[in-house]
């Protein structure tokens, strides 16, 4: 493995240059070597360069400008998700709150493309909590105690499912509301 990072650094650092004489030998003790010097027993290899390969013509190009009205690639063409986390709260966390009350803050990667139409939607024990939309921070109020789950989902303006989150399992406490906020007054 060291002979080939060795190899692919000799290679980076001739670029730009002529061809490259490389010699490669092999040694009982260390393996396989390469070199740019030459040893008794090492066989000559001769590397040419790269030829540079020109960039396709974009659609559209006359006399070698683009038309002053050509879009921007990168803006009309949606790139890929590569994932969508739930940052806030965090799986198996406990939250305590009266009013059930809980911040979700969802990341994607790349961020939202909301000029494609892209909207996220924040399930909560499998189902929509609110519609689709633009945000990725989503505000929970009077959730009950016990055992929630959340899910995020990135979905198209035709609202098919692009990508969804992990599951991200939450636990919910609030104090009974058979609790009185005053102690009993004691026995007599």
């Amino acid at each position: 493995m060291r002979q080939l990072v060795a190899l692919y650094a000799l290679l980076a650092w001739c670029t730009g240059c002529g061809a490259i004489d490389i010699y490669r030998s092999v040694d009982p003790e260390r393996g396989v070597e390469y070199s740019d010097t030459p040893r008794p027993g090492a066989k000559h290899i001769v590397i040419e360069p790269a030829l540079p390969t020109p960039a396709p013509s974009p659609n559209g190009v006359v006399g070698g400008k683009l038309p002053a009205a050509a879009p921007d690639a990168a803006s009309t063409v949606p790139r890929a998700y590569q994932k969508i986390v739930i940052t806030s709260p965090s799986d198996q966390e406990t939250i305590r709150d009266n009013g059930g009350n809980i911040l979700v803050s969802v990341q994607c990667l790349p961020a939202l493309q909301t000029t494609f139409g892209h909207r996220m939607s924040l399930l909560v024990d499998a189902a929509p909590s609110e519609a689709p939309g633009t945000a990725t921070n989503f505000t929970l109020t009077n959730l009950f105690r016990g055992t929630h789950t959340l899910q995020a989902v990135v979905g198209d303006a035709a609202g098919h499912e692009l990508l969804r989150s992990a599951v991200a399992t939450i636990y919910v406490h609030r104090h009974s509301v058979n609790e009185s906020a005053t102690p009993p007054a004691p026995a007599k």
